[in-house]
């Protein structure tokens, strides 16, 4: 199993764990968000196409369709994505502790202060690198492509865009 950890430099320096990227040998891929009130809560990428979400909070897991299997997907393909801000770190998010893994994707959020931060994780495969700018839609971006794993894993930072938005007026006030 490779495992990939994204972590965040908050306020005072501090880091928070907010997600792993997982994948096993056989390409079954978990992104875990880390929300301290959401316990256990990940997105499932199957082999065999199966998709699924699961939390302790859930008695079952939730379909989320079928895509191709690993042994026949080309492209790209996005397991998920999620919005913070540099205030909010403390109240959702554990400090990170040192753990065991293969890849780290670390974010200085002290640069995305009042900015609509998003993150984005995707699989994909050597045919979807070119779609990769294409598929997200941030502005200021840092990509991360962990291309040791099959399927590839592509962890993505920026700022959202509003022209992106259709219900952006332009007055959003910064997070």
């Amino acid at each position: 199993m490779q495992r990939i950890e994204v972590i965040v430099i908050g306020k005072d320096k501090k880091l928070f764990s907010v997600a792993a990227v997982s994948v096993s040998k056989k390409g079954d891929v978990y992104l875990a968000y880390k929300c301290k009130d959401i316990p256990s809560f990940h997105v499932s990428r199957h082999s065999s196409g199966k998709r699924h979400v699961k939390s302790k909070l859930f008695y079952e897991k939730i379909p989320l369709g079928v895509m191709p299997p690993i042994a026949e997907f080309m492209g790209i393909e996005s397991l998920g994505g999620q919005a913070f801000g540099i205030d909010s770190l403390l109240e959702l998010y554990s400090e990170y502790q040192l753990k065991r893994c293969d890849g780290i994707f670390m974010i200085d959020m002290r640069s995305y202060k009042g900015k609509k931060f998003n993150l984005q994780t995707f699989i994909l495969t050597k045919e979807g690198l070119n779609d990769l700018y294409n598929h997200t839609l941030l502005k200021n971006r840092q990509i991360y492509l962990f291309v040791e794993s099959i399927p590839m894993i592509a962890i993505v930072a920026g700022i959202f865009n509003e022209k992106y938005d259709p219900n952006a007026t332009g007055n959003e006030k910064p997070l």
